[in-house]
């Protein structure tokens, strides 16, 4: 059963990877179309919450504005969890603390690496040394909020003891 549950923690890395993966498979006109919509219902629930009011030549601009913004947040949160879960994972496969964050990190990063170079063969696609950093941007927001609950915890656990 042990064994059994050490390869199960694994499984949610690999669907993120999997994820990952079919997101960067899509050809850049499917993408940039996922995008633009997701674009398109920020602005829509901005007019429908009041927030914004905007005419027809306004609301393509700010689609087109906000596009590279949501995509590159996208970037950095499929990475911030990929990130998460293999720490996860790391953290089940009872890695020392300072080697889990660091291994986390080069798992992470590496996978971004081999994503953009991927990403070379797949039309309307290129692969960015930027979204590498993006990527990466995304694993240190995981690994400073992880540092932050975990040290949290650790605090109120010590409190509790005394």
């Amino acid at each position: 059963m042990k064994t059994f549950i050490k390869f199960a923690i694994w499984i949610p890395v690999i669907l993120m990877a999997a994820v990952i993966f079919g997101f960067s498979t899509q050809s850049g006109l499917k993408s940039s179309g996922l995008s633009r919509r997701v674009a398109a219902l920020v602005i829509d629930c901005s007019e429908s919450m009041g927030i914004a009011a905007v005419d027809e030549l306004q609301r393509e601009q700010y689609i087109e504005c906000l596009q590279v913004p949501i995509r590159k947040g996208a970037h950095m949160t499929e990475y911030a969890v990929l990130f998460t879960l293999v720490f996860i994972a790391l953290t089940v496969d009872r890695v020392v603390i300072k080697l889990r964050y660091c291994m986390s990190f080069a798992m992470t990063f590496f996978f971004a690496c081999t994503d953009e170079i991927h990403q070379l063969y797949v039309p309307g696609r290129s692969g960015s040394i930027a979204d590498v950093f993006i990527d990466s941007c995304g694993c240190f927001i995981a690994m400073a909020l992880i540092f932050i609950v975990l040290k949290h915890i650790r605090k109120n656990s010590l409190h509790k003891t005394d």
